[in-house]
């Protein structure tokens, strides 16, 4: 009785590991975290404090269902650890920004990678430099205003993508960007 106590404990403990584990790697996914110093602690955090864990475990317990069960729990964190990592990567590796990388994700969700470099870049600039670092603005009839720019990211961020997000990027008096917004239709 005791044993299959210890199994449904193990069954569940690695149950809850996948599960917070697969939490982080959503939030990469979903929120396009690239490689950072902040990112790359957030991501050791989970792999050092489960394998210091393990580690303990190794040594105070001998039994031999319970030694699998810990290199079990160390093929999934090393697991998350290497697939994480290579998705921090890649997002930051879509996020470099070309003005020809730009025009040619229109309507597409790589241009959401790239929207960071976009309004910082764009903050102070006046029309005529908007339009050459980011081409034509898109023409809607949903959406008008003289003091503003209009350009297409894509498909909503989300689980089902019914709408488009639209960045507006808002001149001041003086005709320079002061304020950008992100729209869904």
């Amino acid at each position: 009785m005791i044993e299959i106590k210890r199994n449904i404990f193990m069954f569940i403990s690695i149950v809850f590991i996948l599960f917070v584990l697969s939490i982080i790697y959503f939030c990469i996914s979903f929120f396009y975290v690239g490689v950072t110093w902040i990112s790359l602690i957030f991501l050791i955090i989970p792999v050092v404090g489960i394998t210091a864990m393990n580690i303990r475990s190794w040594l105070i317990n001998s039994r031999k269902g319970k030694k699998i069960y810990l290199i079990v729990i160390q093929v999934i964190v090393v697991l998350y650890f290497s697939f994480s990592l290579l998705k921090m990567i890649n997002i930051e590796n879509k996020s470099y920004f070309t003005t020809q990388r730009w025009i040619e994700s229109e309507g597409t969700s790589e241009r959401f990678y790239m929207l960071d470099y976009v309004t910082n870049k764009t903050n102070g600039m006046n029309r005529d430099e908007v339009i050459e670092l980011l081409g034509e603005p898109y023409e809607t009839k949903y959406f008008s205003g003289d003091k503003r720019l209009i350009y297409v990211l894509g498909p909503e961020r989300g689980i089902f993508s019914i709408d488009y997000e639209w960045l507006f990027l808002e001149f001041n008096e003086d005709g320079l960007v002061n304020n950008y917004e992100i729209v869904t239709d």
